[in-house]
């Protein structure tokens, strides 16, 4: 399955870099409305009209809210190391666009060169009464997170497969996607090599994204996060993904750094792209530890 395949070919989704800022959940926040809107979008001339929709705006209102406002107790340490990085849970992006919603990206220009953690504290006037009238209804996003005490500190003995009951993580996540609603994930980061997962080369020249085996895992810890937008479904059998399945992926590190030579593997939907990636279904089960999404028309997920 493909829900992006036709923003893609239409050339004014390209893929868009976060820089050195700890945004990555808003800017994979950002591509998922963008998607569900231009899908789901009033039709002109035939035509789906797309609307670029602000990172910046909705960093700053996700940061409006504490890790306790979100139901997630972090040591005073953790959180305010995490608070220096810029980092943020989804948990907070749902309570945002449910608050404070969204305004479009013409409004409010990401900022690239800014601290890693810099926010507004407001916006003018007009800009939040915009992002005011797209505010998401409670009830609207599905959100789940594997240890909201902890979130991805835990160590790899609580990586967490199954976690959540008695259905894969993945299993939730490719019914969303076969209803038309694109997937916010959030995945574990591991420190030492394991950092070549999502800043590698074989991620950044071809955007795969791989974790390490089991047999290199031990004494690994994650180290943080990183969020995506996944857009698509490749299943088992299909030439070059994994045995498992995969998931394709729209990343936040532009068209250089991540899947730069998209021409040599097809790493995205087709054609393939730059910026675009595939994850296992093995990995996402075992290290996606958080997801947000909007609920299917029929209730799923």
């Amino acid at each position: 399955m493909d829900l992006a395949g036709e923003l893609i070919g239409s050339g004014l989704w390209a893929p868009r870099d976060q820089g050195s800022r700890g945004t990555c959940t808003a800017f994979a926040v950002v591509a998922a409305e963008e998607l569900w809107h231009f899908r789901n979008g009033d039709r002109a001339g035939g035509a789906t009209r797309f609307q670029a929709l602000s990172e910046e705006y909705l960093y700053s209102a996700i940061r409006r809210f504490s890790y306790a406002d979100a139901g997630i107790r972090r040591t005073a340490t953790d959180a305010g190391d995490l608070e220096a990085e810029g980092a943020t849970y989804l948990a907070q992006a749902k309570l945002a666009l449910e608050k404070f919603g969204i305004c479009r990206g013409e409004l409010a220009s990401y900022e690239e060169d800014r601290a890693m953690n810099f926010r507004h504290t407001r916006f003018d006037d007009a800009i939040e009464e915009e992002a005011t009238a797209r505010r998401i209804s409670p009830g609207t996003l599905v959100h789940n997170i594997v240890d909201i005490e902890q979130g991805p500190a835990t160590g790899l003995d609580r990586i967490w497969q199954n976690a959540r009951g008695n259905r894969h993580t993945s299993e939730v996540l490719q019914e969303a996607l076969a209803a038309g609603s694109p997937v916010v994930a959030a995945f574990a980061t591991l420190d030492r090599v394991g950092r070549g997962t999502w800043f590698g080369p074989e991620a950044q020249l071809y955007g795969k994204v791989i974790y390490p085996s089991d047999q290199y895992l031990r004494g690994m810890q994650p180290d943080g996060g990183h969020t995506v937008c996944l857009v698509g479904f490749l299943p088992a059998g299909t030439e070059g993904v994994p045995k498992s399945g995969a998931f394709v992926l729209r990343n936040s590190f532009g068209a250089i750094d991540f899947c730069w030579d998209a021409g040599r593997w097809g790493c995205g939907p087709q054609p393939a792209c730059r910026g675009y990636g595939l994850i296992s279904v093995d990995d996402v089960d075992r290290y996606c530890w958080e997801y947000l999404f909007r609920r299917p028309p029929d209730g799923r997920g």
